[in-house]
């Protein structure tokens, strides 16, 4: 950090220096701000946001960076499927008669793969990477 411009930053910093508390300063996942945490919060899991806002903030996946195209593409499946020019078919990997639309391009947006609630969770999961 360059340079300790607030009074709880600089108690921070000499409460770490002298192990009063025993803290480390971290680096926040969501906006990269520089904080600290306690060592302890660390161990268990925590101490990777620096605030509730960065915490509770959706994280960044191809989607979200062209949530109007998303929109679009939803609203005009369920023009077709209200006209006919597109029926659902069951869901691909257990043939449930109960599905929902999964876009692989969202420029194409009649061009859909019909999955259940839960075979489209795993889907968007695996390719993901989670």
């Amino acid at each position: 950090m360059a340079a300790l411009d607030t009074k709880r930053e600089r108690l921070m910093e000499e409460e770490w220096k002298w192990g009063t508390r025993p803290r480390q300063r971290r680096k926040c996942e969501s906006c990269g701000k520089e904080f600290y945490c306690r060592s302890s919060e660390i161990k268990r899991g925590y101490g990777k946001y620096c605030s509730g806002k960065c915490y509770g903030e959706p994280k960044k996946s191809p989607w979200w960076t062209h949530p109007e195209e998303m929109e679009r593409a939803t609203e005009e499946v369920r023009i077709a499927l209200r006209e006919g020019r597109i029926t659902k078919l069951p869901c691909l990997s257990c043939g449930s008669e109960s599905v929902e639309a999964h876009h692989q391009d969202y420029l194409k947006p009649l061009e859909v793969m019909w999955f259940c609630k839960s075979h489209h969770i795993s889907w968007h999961r695996m390719i993901n990477g989670f």
